[in-house]
């Protein structure tokens, strides 16, 4: 059983967050991913993941307001994308997070979307922890399934706007992929070694998107296919469910 908070009364919201095990804030961003993907791919994918993993639970969920914006410097040469700095970000979800337990939230969930946020999540979690005195935990959804990714995708590189998004994406909502637009990008190697990466040795420096692509993708979302997205979802949501009911006693 799930609610969406942005849906309620506040005299509706008083009587169901006593009710609820958890919350679930999901994280995105708005920004290019390539030229088959609407920029509201990762804060669209994390929202459509958190309510499906919701409705499917056992447990009493709360769904917030999704964080669209998120840390996206690296993607701002390809236009539409937002940014917003890392400190912003994690005063954004700090604030709402305080806000959640001011009206008796005791679990909360940030579920994201969007690899760029990582870092900051991973700061904020502690912040929110030590000083709120929430019990919460953070999930990258596509961290839970590297078995499935490996069996089903095709693709070694799969990543940004790649195999697996786009499969991804049509499966949650082919209406929005611009198939006729899809196409392997151009990517360019960079000189260093352990510096590109799709490289699982690697080491980590501030580059921008445009340095590896030239289309904004990462991967060939050529080999993408809504049958292959279907199979990472239902992984996906089977593991997350997993998680939520075990969270909600913790």
């Amino acid at each position: 059983m799930y609610w969406v908070l942005s849906d309620l009364k506040w005299p509706e919201a008083e009587k169901i967050i006593k009710q609820i095990d958890l919350a679930i804030i999901p994280t995105g961003s708005i920004e290019q991913h390539g030229p088959h993907l609407p920029l509201i791919n990762d804060y669209a994918l994390a929202e459509a993941i958190a309510r499906a993993a919701a409705e499917k639970s056992k447990s009493k969920v709360l769904i917030v307001p999704v964080v669209m914006a998120g840390v996206s410097e690296h993607h701002m040469k390809f236009p539409g994308t937002i940014t917003i700095k890392s400190e912003t970000f994690m005063s954004i979800l700090f604030d709402v997070a305080e806000s959640l337990k001011r009206h008796g939230v005791k679990r909360l969930v940030i579920l994201n979307g969007h690899g760029g946020n990582t870092p900051s999540i991973q700061l904020i979690l502690r912040r929110i922890r030590e000083e709120l005195g929430l019990t919460v935990s953070a999930i990258n959804y596509w961290q839970l399934i590297p078995d499935v990714i490996d069996k089903v995708l095709e693709s070694r590189v799969w990543g940004h706007a790649g195999e697996f998004e786009t499969s991804v994406a049509l499966y949650i909502y082919p209406d929005k992929v611009a198939k006729k637009k899809i196409r392997k990008p151009k990517l360019r190697k960079l000189s260093l070694p352990y510096s590109n990466p799709n490289e699982k040795v690697r080491v980590y420096l501030p580059i921008n998107w445009e340095e590896y692509t030239d289309n904004g993708v990462l991967g060939d979302p050529t080999l993408a296919s809504a049958e292959k997205g279907g199979i990472l979802i239902n992984a996906l949501l089977d593991r997350i469910i997993q998680f939520i009911e075990s969270f909600s006693s913790y």
